[in-house]
């Protein structure tokens, strides 16, 4: 089954690696429309952060992240492998996909049970008790992202984005600043009882809309993400479904360019729970830095690596540190491109 896994990460890539292109000159477009990176739902920019510019038009950029990242209750670590394709289908519009494969969720605080009740769901013995539960009984410690966390550690999967970027105004236009509109949708990949508990999904289908702007003040480009994503219900066996709440995702970062090929990056991102009350004895509304490093050796592949750090933890002497690790290839079809 992970050979089936690594296999479809391969091939998510490939696509970006195979297709036809033809050689352009390196003047055919400004320079920071070629050094573009994916970030994490699969759109340009990076980590959380959208770049209102989008890719010249036929241009992809396809790779692979790999990621670790902290969230309390239960101090839980998640990894993933995400593989991304970005596409310019018109000069401001793009269209990105990601799947997150091989996902691994940790519960690391195994001293008290998800559930005090009769049941204990770490680990997991009987699915059908589970489903005989008014999921979620109470009292109850989950993260939203992982209703369905019923064994120490869940091995699988995930789900993945497909979304629009629109670009607004640019200063490359010659407008003031950057700004653009993104239109997402985290698609559901799986219904099963047995595989969603497993624990690395939502069970959910989500969309909704962010706004991302940008301001270039010398080497320094400021950048901000800001959206509200709306979460529907997770599905429990038996056909039943319990809320999930949404979220007000907001990511405030910069790039700087310490030369052509090295650019240096970093991130604040706040994740705000709203709506549906999370039916949790701790609510955690979690925050993280980011810092990190791009590198361009030519203007089709790069390298990023960086640093995450869970700020409010709700175990406060856990480890909680966390990773970035990535690469991509910007390819072309020029070949169909209008001049």
């Amino acid at each position: 089954r992970m050979r089936l896994k690594i296999n479809f990460l391969v091939l998510v890539c490939s696509l970006g690696l195979v297709a036809p292109v033809r050689a352009q000159a390196n003047n055919d477009d400004d320079l920071d429309r070629k050094l573009k990176t994916p970030n994490y739902y699969g759109g340009t920019g990076v980590f959380h952060l959208f770049d209102p510019d989008t890719l010249r038009i036929k241009d992809y950029i396809s790779g692979i992240q790999v990621v670790q990242y902290h969230r309390d209750p239960l101090d839980l670590r998640i990894r993933n492998a995400i593989a991304t394709t970005a596409y310019g289908v018109r000069d401001r519009l793009e269209l990105y996909v990601s799947f997150y494969g091989a996902s691994e969720v940790a519960r690391r605080d195994l001293n008290a049970p998800l559930v005090t009740g009769n049941i204990e769901l770490a680990p997991i013995d009987h699915i059908n008790h589970l489903s005989q539960l008014p999921l979620p009984p109470w009292p109850f410690d989950y993260y939203p992202a992982f209703p369905y966390l019923a064994q120490k550690v869940g091995h699988d999967n995930a789900d993945g984005y497909a979304g629009l970027k629109f670009n607004l105004a640019s200063e490359r236009r010659g407008n003031p600043l950057g700004l653009a509109v993104i239109g997402e949708m985290k698609i559901n990949t799986e219904r099963s009882p047995i595989i969603l508990f497993r624990g690395t999904r939502s069970g959910a289908t989500e969309g909704g809309f962010r706004v991302a702007a940008s301001k270039q003040l010398g080497r320094v480009k400021w950048m901000t993400t800001t959206g509200l994503i709306f979460n529907g219900g997770a599905l429990y066996p038996g056909g039943r479904n319990f809320a999930l709440p949404n979220e007000w995702q907001t990511a405030l970062g910069a790039e700087f360019r310490l030369s052509e090929r090295i650019h240096l990056v970093g991130e604040f991102y706040n994740q705000q729970f709203w709506g549906h009350r999370i039916a949790s004895i701790h609510e955690i509304n979690p925050r993280d830095i980011a810092i990190g490093v791009q590198y361009f050796p030519w203007t089709t592949f790069g390298l990023i690596a960086g640093y995450r750090k869970f700020l409010n933890p709700l175990y406060p002497h856990s480890d909680h540190n966390g990773f970035t690790v990535g690469f991509h290839f910007r390819k072309a079809f020029r070949w169909m491109a209008r001049h």
